[in-house]
């Protein structure tokens, strides 16, 4: 279900790391990936909350999701040996975004965005507040906002 989602936002997913996943948007549409990838998340959450009304009635059971995005430069290229090449993201952006992600749990939040990312999509979206959190591997404190859901913009 997620991958159908991340694909629709025009993102791909690269890897699967246990019960989460890495995706990036911007290899095919780069000028609106920040839009993309905000939008994406915010579907995943809608998905999640439809599939979650079905489990409980199967078997009183739901799934949470934990969501973090930032915005940089990155190493992006084929690796592996030649049985077992795959396309992947490599980098301090790639990284922040994880520990961005992990953030979510001790704020008991599910949608976490950087500072670039904020910059990029102000406007746009429902935001919490800015909080600062400390990131694993990372040195002071790193600002990040919770999205909440998309603004309704009058034209």
């Amino acid at each position: 279900m997620m991958g159908k989602v991340i694909k629709r936002h025009k993102g791909q997913i690269l890897d699967y790391y246990g019960d989460g996943f890495l995706a990036v948007f911007g290899l095919k549409s780069f000028d609106t990936h920040p839009m993309d990838a905000v939008k994406a998340g915010l579907d995943i959450l809608d998905t999640l909350e439809r599939f979650n009304q079905y489990l409980k009635n199967w078997i009183n059971q739901k799934f949470q999701v934990r969501i973090g995005v930032n915005t940089g430069p990155a190493i992006l290229g084929t690796v592996g040996l030649e049985s077992m090449k795959k396309f992947s993201a490599f980098g301090d952006t790639v990284n922040t975004a994880s520990r961005i992600e992990a953030a979510n749990k001790a704020l008991r939040t599910n949608f976490l965005i950087s500072e670039n990312r904020y910059n990029e999509v102000k406007g746009y979206f429902l935001l919490g507040r800015q909080r600062l959190v400390s990131l694993k591997g990372k040195r002071g404190k790193h600002k990040v906002w919770e999205v909440k859901g998309t603004r309704q913009i009058r034209i």
